[in-house]
């Protein structure tokens, strides 16, 4: 007989992991901040308006 768990056996080999805290901010509000996730250069091209 097999147990079934809320959490894959994958998440526990992630490069990130989510707290409890976390887990529920996206319950409750549908997001959840994760700080320094995205590299720097990425963030700086996203926030410059795009050229014609």
């Amino acid at each position: 007989m097999s147990t079934l768990t809320s959490t894959p056996t994958s998440v526990s080999t992630a490069p990130y992991h989510l707290t409890p805290e976390q887990i529920a901010h996206f319950d409750a509000h549908g997001y959840v901040v994760l700080p320094r996730r995205i590299p720097a250069d990425c963030l700086a091209r996203s926030r410059t308006p795009p050229t014609k």
